[in-house]
């Protein structure tokens, strides 16, 4: 009977009855009084009635009488994202931080719980911290805000303020021979983002007097340990790690323990010399140097559609035996949620990086997915792996090539008769900024760009000002780590392109553009500029981004598929 109820009630639901559909679960509640269909029924209808309190009162019961199973989780986070609450909940915080341990809900998780430790903490992030105080205290023993930056890159520079005054204040404690027992999980956390963003924190001079005092001691405590780490670089931090491995594991690090261990097995990844192309051996050991993007959670969309609807704008059915091309895979960021939409699709992924593709491998490992097989392999040289797919993402790798055009043209090869590609390049106009604040930095560093140093690029991003932080382009997520730097501004081989370039680019592969993706302020633009009945044209474009040249800072991201003219040779 219940069963019944509860169906009914999911009729009335659909047909937008959420008051009645309320009164039926109530009703359910009578019969079965830890029913969490019931709970979370209720729940969903009071969302939907914009009566955010309530539907989080009932969606944590779900939670609670279900053993906060990954369904009425979902609905959880939902409703925390619709209702924008602003303020801070005990018992949110606390199914956050359960909602966490999911490697699928992680990503959406994280901005949540950043919302309710900054409710928490309001002193802390209203503004910019000049002094070690009370509040500040507070927030870096917080449980809570330790996970975020174990789990998150902080791209925000008043917290980084804050990060390395309190780092400093801790170094002084300890330098004086003060207890900093308190503050181990701290460190242990903060050195766990100082390896997600390359150790970008420069050093002031008075900061190298007492971590030279420290570090003369003959024997440190685990506490003086995890001070000179977050004062290392990366590459030093892995080797203090491997000198002090055995000390380290011994003391219930774990987070750190475990990313130290991530990051050396990734670097240590062998390298198998395949490249012949001289630019591509260039850019191979850029990446060798500079893995990226460095990660820790993907964003998982698992109830969208997947590829369907993008094969039928094209006009294409897709294949249920799906092959699909991740051309340049990187880390493997990308990979994450393709892969666990289709666990039967077969996916390869290459990459010319070894330690890239190391630490995409072990990250899918996270995912508990099967179903890649990477490869390192030259895009020119991709007809060896004999081949071909109905799907191919190639994004921000073939503008890195000596021949973008050959690239391209060897993708177009493998690309099946019905099969889709996705590219994405970078945009001459929108790029501009950025070779203004190459420039910046390259005077301020004396050099032309072939002397450029890590130490050099973080004691520049040291320097620069509170107006410039103000300004959009030095806060994109790439200005918030050593690796982004370098990738942003430093490459040492890319080309930047115009619509009409981009359009002949396309054309000699013997590709047809279908329509761009992923653009800045899509709506605003589509109401400004109709787009073409017909078909998007590379016209259509040229023209919207001359008007608004920032339109492609996030790139060029567009479709294509095979040309009718190269279909019928």
């Amino acid at each position: 009977m219940v069963k019944q109820y509860l169906n009914g009630c999911t009729k009335l639901i659909a047909k937008g009855e959420y008051l009645e559909a309320i009164v039926g679960y109530e009703f359910i509640l009578k019969l079965d009084p830890l029913s969490i269909q019931a709970f979370k029924g209720i729940a969903i209808c009071y969302a939907n009635l914009k009566k955010w309190q309530k539907a989080l009162e009932f969606i944590l019961s779900a939670l609670v009488h279900g053993g906060n199973r990954r369904e009425e989780m979902l609905v959880f986070i939902d409703i925390l994202e619709l209702s924008e609450l602003n303020s801070y909940v005990d018992i949110i915080e606390r199914t956050l931080l359960i909602s966490m341990k999911d490697p699928t809900i992680e990503h959406r998780a994280i901005p949540l719980l950043s919302q309710q430790v900054a409710a928490k903490h309001p002193q802390s992030f209203s503004c910019q911290a000049i002094e070690f105080n009370e509040g500040t205290n507070n927030l870096i023993q917080d449980k809570s805000f330790c996970i975020l930056l174990e789990r998150n890159l902080v791209n925000n520079y008043l917290i980084e303020d804050l990060l390395k005054l309190s780092r400093k204040e801790i170094l002084q404690r300890a330098s004086h021979g003060k207890d900093i027992c308190a503050y181990l999980p701290f460190l242990s956390s903060l050195a766990c983002q100082l390896l997600l963003n390359d150790g970008l924190y420069s050093v002031s001079e008075d900061e190298s007097i007492l971590l030279n005092q420290l570090t003369k001691k003959n024997r440190l405590t685990t506490g003086e340990m995890l001070v000179q780490i977050c004062y290392l670089n990366f590459a030093d931090m892995l080797l203090f790690w491997k000198e002090n491995k055995k000390t380290l594991s011994m003391n219930g690090l774990t987070n750190i323990v475990n990313d130290l261990q991530f990051y050396t097995e990734v670097v240590s990844a062998e390298n198998v010399n395949i490249l012949e192309n001289g630019t591509s051996k260039k850019v191979q050991s850029f990446y060798i140097n500079n893995p990226y993007p460095k990660w820790k959670a993907a964003k998982i969309k698992m109830d969208v559609t997947g590829l369907s609807p993008i094969f039928e704008q094209c006009g294409k059915i897709i294949p249920s035996t799906l092959n699909v091309l991740f051309a340049g895979c990187g880390t493997g960021k990308q990979l994450v949620n393709l892969a666990l939409i289709y666990p039967k699709a077969n996916i390869t992924a290459i990459d010319i990086s070894p330690t890239s593709l190391a630490y995409a491998k072990l990250m899918i490992e996270k995912y508990n997915i099967k179903n890649i097989n990477f490869q390192l392999l030259d895009i020119l040289k991709i007809s060896q792996l004999k081949l071909s797919f109905d799907y191919i993402v190639c994004t921000g790798v073939l503008h890195h090539m000596a021949s973008p055009q050959n690239g391209l043209n060897s993708l177009a090869d493998v690309l099946n008769p019905d099969g889709i590609m996705l590219l994405a390049f970078y945009s001459k106009r929108a790029r501009e900024n950025f070779a203004n604040i190459k420039n910046n930095a390259m005077s301020f560093l004396e050099t032309t760009g072939t002397t450029i140093s890590r130490e050099g690029v973080k004691k520049w991003r040291g320097q620069i000002s509170s107006e410039q932080k103000l300004n959009d382009w030095y806060c994109v997520r790439d200005f918030f780590n050593l690796n982004g730097l370098y990738d942003l501004l430093f490459h040492p081989q890319q080309t930047e392109y115009l619509p009409k370039e981009l359009k002949s680019l396309v054309q000699k592969a013997k590709l047809s553009f279908e329509w761009m993706s992923n653009v800045s302020n899509a709506e605003g633009i589509a109401s400004k500029y109709p787009i073409p009945t017909k078909k998007e044209t590379w016209e259509y474009w040229d023209m919207v981004e001359r008007d608004n040249p920032d339109t492609f800072t996030n790139m060029f991201n567009f479709y294509v598929t095979k040309s009718i003219s190269s279909l019928e040779q």
